[in-house]
């Protein structure tokens, strides 16, 4: 999700002129608003998940630390164990918990880079709209260029053509003009 903001903002800070001048500014706040609403809810449902299981993991770590010291009392009351050795034990279970923290925080790591090489893997895989042509070999020095009919609306799906910000447009740069 901050991916898909952070290249939402990487791709429209640079280009707020053009997307000012060519009438895409709400078609582009309506982008973001959406974003953000995604965000926001991915955002809010993970942390409740992380938070529950925190909740649950810190209870279950004082049941055990009451178990061990109630098991310890006992122990000691029996001569079976010495008050040193209940603290040994309380380390170990700390120093159990720390590392138990530790590798789910390297789990969540592993997640993000999971997720990262799932969005490089479809970026990838992604074929592009415009198809290369017949492989044409093109002469030597300026070449003219043309363009016919152009018509493009910032819309992600097909819009009616009275919503796009070019209608067809058509020109020709000569060779050499630029």
């Amino acid at each position: 999700v901050s991916a898909d903001l952070s290249s939402f903002w990487g791709e429209r800070i640079p280009a707020g002129d053009e997307l000012y001048a060519n009438g895409a500014l709400d078609w582009t706040l309506e982008q973001h608003a959406a974003l953000l609403g995604h965000s926001l809810r991915v955002s809010r449902s993970s942390m409740v998940r992380l938070r529950s299981l925190t909740l649950i993991s810190e209870l279950l770590l004082a049941l055990a630390n009451g178990a061990l010291f109630l098991l310890g009392t006992v122990l000691i009351r029996q001569g079976s164990l010495s008050v040193g050795g209940l603290y040994a034990a309380y380390a170990y279970t700390s120093l159990l918990a720390m590392n138990l923290w530790q590798l789910a925080e390297q789990l969540g790591d592993l997640q993000r880079a999971l997720v990262g090489f799932e969005r490089s893997e479809a970026l990838l895989s992604t074929q592009p709209a415009v198809q290369d042509g017949a492989g044409v070999i093109l002469a030597e020095g300026a070449l003219s260029l043309s363009f016919r009919d152009i018509s493009y609306s910032y819309a992600q799906d097909d819009v009616a053509l009275s919503q796009a910000v070019l209608r067809q447009v058509s020109f020709e740069l000569p060779a050499g003009m630029f």
